[in-house]
């Protein structure tokens, strides 16, 4: 749980620690390993996080997490074809899990293919609509497609979108400061 929650709070490199202990006591745990590879991508640590999917996948192939960080890591290396094709075997594991069709919409813009990436987005904005980052992928698409008013309104949604979803601040007012 530790690892977890040093994920989430964005201390990847004490995450990665945590997860690699986890690993050495249950070297088996499929959810380790998908977290390990999770944080590998964080890191920038590709070859690593393909790794992790890999080990991930020959112990439970019908895991659409490590399929999809699988993905992820052989986008990341330029490996495009492949990657489409691990993110096949993600959705084939579950066809509702939004973020491996958002990563293959983000795969397939890069390929220029931008039709089907745009089918892939609209498929993971009707699983997940709280996604800021799913609008963005969309608002890019729009733009290749010379849908530029489309494109512009829907970034616009999605960094609305990212504004509501990120924490704010608010300090106590100190005696030194002036009332509003």
């Amino acid at each position: 749980f530790e690892g977890l929650h040093l994920l989430e709070a964005n201390n990847f490199q004490a995450s990665e620690m945590q997860f690699a202990r986890s690993l050495e006591l249950i070297p088996d745990r499929v959810s380790t390993l998908n977290n390990l590879s999770a944080i590998k991508i964080k890191l920038k640590k590709f070859a690593e996080a393909e790794e992790f999917a890999r080990k991930a996948i020959a112990l439970e192939d019908k895991s659409p997490e490590a399929w999809s960080n699988l993905g992820i890591a052989l986008t990341a290396t330029e490996r495009h074809e492949e990657a489409l094709q691990a993110y096949d075997r993600a959705l084939n594991c579950d066809s509702s899990y939004a973020m491996a069709w958002l990563n293959k919409a983000m795969t397939l813009l890069e390929l220029k293919r931008y039709d089907e990436a745009l089918l892939a987005c609209d498929q993971a904005q009707k699983l997940d609509s709280s996604k800021y980052e799913i609008l963005y992928t969309k608002s890019l698409i729009l733009k290749e497609l010379k849908r530029p008013d489309e494109a512009q309104k829907i970034y616009r949604k999605s960094l609305d979108m990212k504004v509501a979803s990120s924490p704010a601040f608010i300090a106590e007012r100190r005696a030194t400061q002036k009332a509003d």
